[in-house]
């Protein structure tokens, strides 16, 4: 068993008082990160297919960041590297979708590396990322250079303009591959991938209803803008997916409320323009906040259903 970076045995005994619920579930838990790698592939190739060598680029560039973060990790706390659990695979998969085409190579190397190294290996490894391991990439860069908020901001106007474009044909925004992002070529495969998470239980449905209610609401009602921005890509993967992650969730069905709840409105109040961004930080920051939430809304459990 490898030791986490901060000396603990276990990041969610220290949280919750006993093992998530996912450890123990039919699905073997490596088995859950590949499926939701799987839920990924439809958009995946849909990229690869409309956006051609760049795209396979920077794919090919994010999840060696990511596979080399883990073998750097694996020199540094004396593991092996246990590739096989797809979570690193996962993870530069991501960050490659969300992070605008325009961007050099490095960029997405950089991204996927802090994600696996950062967001996942320091806190110990496989299963015990308190928040979205892709969250601390992503936000890190973007928020340490300078540079990147002109590109996000390039990707939002081009995809706000391909949507636009295309207002006389709606069936033709499940297809648009005017977008410099990966995330947004084909809001038809990120459907699919949507379905392939809650057909498989990884994601339950009222938890992104309950955060894109008052999210929408407080976009739509409080700051009087346009609905358009429900037609971003980013945005349905940041959260879906971003909920898959079940070592960042309350254990408890009355915390997992409260947790998109409290995201809704941290991405909601959020400054940054970036749609996916947005719900990242506000996922990110209810995550650090769930043991809290889980010691209000939920009771502890007995030492039977430890055992059980």
């Amino acid at each position: 068993m490898s030791t986490p970076f901060f000396g603990r045995t276990s990041v969610h005994l220290d949280r919750t008082g006993f093992k998530p619920p996912h450890l123990f579930s039919k699905t073997h838990a490596r088995g859950r990160v590949w499926l939701k790698t799987a839920a990924l592939l439809p958009l995946i190739f849909v990229s690869a297919a409309a956006q051609g060598w760049p795209a396979c680029q920077a794919i090919s560039a994010a999840v060696c960041g990511a596979l080399l973060a883990e073998a750097f990790c694996g020199l540094l706390f004396h593991k092996i590297p246990a590739y096989h659990d797809g979570e690193t695979i996962f993870y530069g998969l991501f960050c490659s979708l969300i992070l605008p085409l325009t961007l050099p190579l490095w960029v997405f190397f950089a991204a996927s590396f802090i994600s696996a190294a950062w967001g996942r290996e320091l806190f110990g490894g496989f299963g015990q990322a308190l928040f979205f391991p892709p969250s601390a990439g992503l936000l890190v860069l973007f928020l340490g250079l300078p540079s990147l908020v002109q590109a996000f901001d390039f990707k939002q106007a081009r995809a706000l303009a391909a949507v636009l474009s295309m207002e006389e044909n709606p069936l033709l925004l499940a297809f648009y591959p005017a977008s410099p992002a990966l995330e947004d070529v084909s809001l038809a495969a990120i459907a699919l991938g949507v379905l392939i998470l809650l057909g498989s239980a990884l994601v339950r449905w009222e938890w992104p209803i309950i955060f894109i209610a008052l999210y929408a609401g407080m976009r739509l009602w409080l700051a009087q803008e346009s609905a358009l921005f429900l037609l971003s890509g980013g945005l349905w993967l940041a959260l879906f997916w971003g909920f898959s992650q079940t070592s960042a969730l309350p254990l408890t069905p009355a915390g997992r409320r409260a947790y998109a709840v409290l995201a809704a409105l941290l991405a909601g109040l959020c400054p940054l323009r970036d749609e996916a961004l947005r719900v990242l930080a506000g996922q990110a920051c209810a995550s650090f906040l769930a043991p809290w939430l889980e010691a209000l809304l939920g009771p502890r459990p007995s030492s039977q259903q430890e055992n059980s």
